[in-house]
């Protein structure tokens, strides 16, 4: 099981059932993430549609991780930016 399975949706389900009861409102749910979380959110948006019992009236995605392969040609520039970065560093540290 995965985390949107496992934390995520009975925390999303506890909210639709209770969250009146605590001043939260249900009907207002959001769920936001940046990379893996961006997945996460995908995951539990999409869990939320197929059960019917979880509505969020909004989710955000920053920078997904759509594909495990990692093998896009931005992930390699990041990669090479990262790698100069950490020389420039390693060099103005000795220097």
């Amino acid at each position: 099981m995965s985390a949107p399975e496992v934390v995520l949706e009975p925390a999303a389900q506890w909210i639709t059932r209770y969250g009146a009861e605590h001043d939260l409102d249900p009907d207002r749910m959001a769920v936001a993430g940046e990379s893996v979380g961006g997945n996460m959110t995908a995951a539990l948006a999409l869990m939320a549609k197929e059960r019917g019992d979880v509505h969020f009236m909004h989710h955000s995605m920053y920078y997904p991780v759509t594909d495990a392969a990692m093998d896009t040609p931005l992930r390699d520039t990041r990669a090479a930016t990262a790698q100069a970065a950490a020389t420039l560093r390693a060099a103005f540290a000795t220097g």
